[in-house]
């Protein structure tokens, strides 16, 4: 995760002939520390360029971990949509939109340094006692344990979609607009079971005994399903998704029309994977140094000895038989989704 912070700016068009604001707007970000110091202003005039009306810079937000909230806000609005980022406003979305960003900006303050302590105790040995959990422990769980109930209720319905998209495809369905799949890449790693078997004395002079750094999974503890959840709350939700993707099964619409529900369960879960990470840095460093918060997570940071072959040493010492032990590793195809195309028209 990137954590730097940066400015997410509103872009508005106006109208040279009428000198009225266009219904277009964007939404943009201008990361901290980026190239030659930039900032929105710079960023307004990179985009008038080849604009025919004139741009004006709306607002600014200026935030911690800026591109993280730039995705989710993007996420959350992609059906309002034209191109890339340009949107259209439609019954004061760019104010829904502005409300949206000054929460996740108000989350975000508090949540990058907690974010950034978390990354630092993930490599730092625990010491074996585990915490009794008081009411900030247990408030975080409960967020992350509705967030994680969440993700698991929508992604079994983005495979579904995704399984009929890609369906279409091979079946050469005309759904280009709204995606495609990635050319597979073919690329190369040193096969090390046949440079064993051909020279396991050269092998032998690599073989090492590394000490790593200490890491351990955090796990937190699992709690039932929440029914009430369920029935109240995500499928009300997701129920005309699921509906369109029965009619899409049945035959009565063309698989093109489930791009618009993938944008928005892209949506739903960028939001609860947002406070699913925020929650999980708060156990975490409520956690500390210690194994874990009795009742609510463990968290087992040990130094491991692994066996390893150094294959950059190898490959310096030995780059004709690196070259010659080469094997040809296939990466799978994956299904893209244009996330870029809305329906605000």
């Amino acid at each position: 995760m990137t954590f730097a912070g940066g400015e997410i700016y509103f872009i508005r068009e106006r109208d040279l002939i009428s000198n009225e604001l266009t219904e277009y707007f964007k939404v943009g970000i201008v990361r901290e520390g980026g190239k030659n110091g930039r900032n929105s202003e710079d960023r307004l005039k990179d985009h008038q360029t080849g604009n025919p009306r004139e741009l004006v810079l709306d607002e600014v937000f200026k935030t911690p971990l800026a591109e993280k909230l730039e995705t989710i806000v993007q996420a959350i609005n992609a059906e309002a949509g034209i191109r890339g980022e340009w949107m259209r406003i439609q019954d004061g979305n760019i104010d829904l939109i502005k409300s949206q960003l000054v929460q996740l900006v108000d989350e975000a303050k508090s949540a990058g340094p907690i974010m950034t302590n978390a990354e630092e105790l993930k490599n730092k040995s625990s010491n074996g006692t585990k915490l009794q959990a008081d009411d900030d422990a247990l408030k975080w769980h409960a967020v992350y344990s509705r967030a994680n109930l969440s993700i698991a209720y929508y992604e079994p319905i983005v495979k579904r979609i995704n399984s009929l998209i890609l369906d279409a495809i091979e079946k050469g369905e005309d759904v280009a607009k709204v995606a495609k799949i990635q050319e597979k890449k073919i690329r190369f790693d040193l096969d090390e079971h046949a440079l064993k078997a051909a020279h396991p004395d050269i092998y032998a002079l690599f073989f090492e005994i590394v000490v790593s750094e200490p890491t351990g999974k955090f796990v937190p503890k699992k709690v039932p399903t929440d029914q009430d959840l369920i029935d109240n709350v995500l499928m009300p939700l997701t129920s005309e998704i699921v509906q369109v993707v029965e009619r899409v099964e049945a035959g009565e619409l063309g698989k093109v029309s489930l791009h618009k529900p993938w944008l928005s369960l892209w949506g739903l879960l960028a939001k609860e994977s947002w406070d699913k990470e925020v929650a999980l840095a708060n156990l975490k460093v409520i956690c500390g140094l210690n194994s874990g918060i009795e009742d609510v997570c463990t968290w087992n940071r040990l130094e491991k000895k692994t066996e390893k072959f150094n294959k950059s040493a190898f490959k310096e010492a030995h780059p004709e038989l690196y070259e010659k032990f080469q094997k040809e590793i296939q990466v799978k195809a994956a299904l893209i989704v244009d996330k870029n195309v809305g329906y605000a028209d």
